[in-house]
């Protein structure tokens, strides 16, 4: 048989160790047939790999809007009357990460209308960003639909969007950081996706005002101004 080798950087709260995994490949089947781990030479630790948001999260509890979820980092709140929207933001202190979420009352329920919403909303994106696409995939929360969307946009910064429709609500969590930072990506970029809990409208903790006539179709909202690249 033919044996492969793969070896991983883990981090702990106190050291961090090489992980080597040992397969053997026999047919079309394979094996673990050896681990090993030893600490890792100054030099085999990556710099630039920053735990910013890994340890210490803000709870946000956007009750009113019929949400909570976390953010890596004190979140900034406003609110647009107009367009009939919240916005939580939080950046890094050197803005190498920035996390955003943008909660829209349409007044009438657009379940029924996601999907046509969620393919205008990335078109919208790509062309806003000057991007592309990466990839694009489904992100429900229970039976609410979702959608999530990857896109690199120029200058080496990487864009993800989990937008989701609950009744009346659209929520949009944003991150956006470097391209390079991958395993910042993944450690930040999935928690404060997965953080989301989404109140049902008979919840007791929403306390809203009874909507007024529902108004047409709106266009997909469009994205924050861009970020500067980190």
């Amino acid at each position: 048989g033919e044996n492969c080798q793969i070896t991983h950087l883990v981090r702990g709260s106190k050291a961090a160790y090489l992980v080597t995994t040992t397969f053997q490949f026999v047919g079309l089947s394979a094996q673990i047939v050896g681990l090993s781990i030893k600490p890792p030479d100054p030099d085999q630790v990556p710099a630039g790999e920053p735990r910013k948001g890994a340890d210490k999260w803000f709870k946000v509890a956007a009750n009113a809007e019929g949400v909570t979820f976390e953010m890596p980092f004190k979140a900034k709140r406003t609110v647009n009357e107009e367009k009939q929207t919240v916005t939580y933001r939080a950046e890094a202190p050197d803005n190498s990460v920035i996390t955003i979420a943008i909660i829209e009352d349409l007044k009438e329920n657009f379940e029924p209308k996601a999907e046509v919403y969620f393919a205008a909303l990335q078109k919208d994106l790509v062309e806003a960003l000057e991007g592309e696409l990466i990839d694009s995939d489904d992100a429900k929360a229970g039976k609410h639909p979702g959608r999530l969307m990857f896109i690199k946009a120029k200058d080496g910064v990487f864009f993800v969007e989990r937008a989701v429709v609950v009744g009346k609500w659209i929520y949009r969590f944003q991150y956006i950081t470097q391209e390079a930072n991958k395993r910042q990506r993944e450690l930040i970029g999935n928690r404060f996706f997965e953080s989301a809990k989404f109140l049902e409208p008979d919840d007791d903790l929403r306390d809203r005002p009874k909507p007024p006539a529902p108004p047409k179709l709106p266009t997909p909202s469009k994205p924050l101004p861009k970020p500067p690249v980190p």
